[in-house]
């Protein structure tokens, strides 16, 4: 069967250096991934946090495609320090994507959300989902984020991305 040969964070693709092939005596029942599916399995993304050691089962695998809803595609961003809250930008979270140009002349036509287009000289371009988060560490000061964007709003958003303009907020649950 497959096991975690490595912690997998969620969305990452799994591969030949996080999963790797044991043999193990199941019962009957148990949801496990046979040995012989790794090169299926490989680039398809974890649904949720897989720990070293875990045997794998069908419903922690995800394609790509389901990780982006329709309407929707995926891009990265640099995130520089101060362009997200502190808390730690988790896949599926909700967020609100600002561009803060120094000049409204810069930026796209705001998206008015709520009566509010603006937040402290930032245009909102719109909400997004998280679907992937590089490790804080491994980049320094930054930190690389996936995010699924409505297909309206990609351009201006990967512009506010290059010119380091993009915030994030992280949007709460409806009450």
């Amino acid at each position: 069967v497959l096991v975690a040969t490595a912690p997998i964070t969620p969305g990452e693709e799994f591969t030949t250096a996080n999963v790797g092939a044991i043999e193990v005596t199941a019962n009957q029942g148990v949801a496990t991934i046979a040995a012989d599916q790794l090169s299926k399995i490989q680039g398809s993304r974890a649904v949720s946090l897989i720990p070293q050691g875990v045997l794998l089962a069908t419903p922690m695998v995800a394609t790509a495609s389901e990780f982006v809803p329709p309407g929707t595609e995926m891009i990265g961003a640099e995130l520089t320090a101060g362009s997200a809250p502190l808390v730690q930008l988790r896949p599926g979270d909700r967020v609100n994507l600002y561009n803060a140009t120094s000049s409204n002349t810069e930026t796209p036509d705001p998206v008015t959300v709520s009566g509010a287009d603006t937040q402290a000289g930032a245009v909102l371009l719109g909400a997004a989902t998280v679907v992937g988060v590089g490790d804080p560490q491994s980049s320094g000061t930054t930190q690389i984020v996936s995010l699924a964007v409505p297909q309206g709003l990609v351009a201006t958003t990967v512009q506010a991305a290059a010119t380091k303009t993009l915030r994030i907020s992280i949007v709460g649950a409806a009450p």
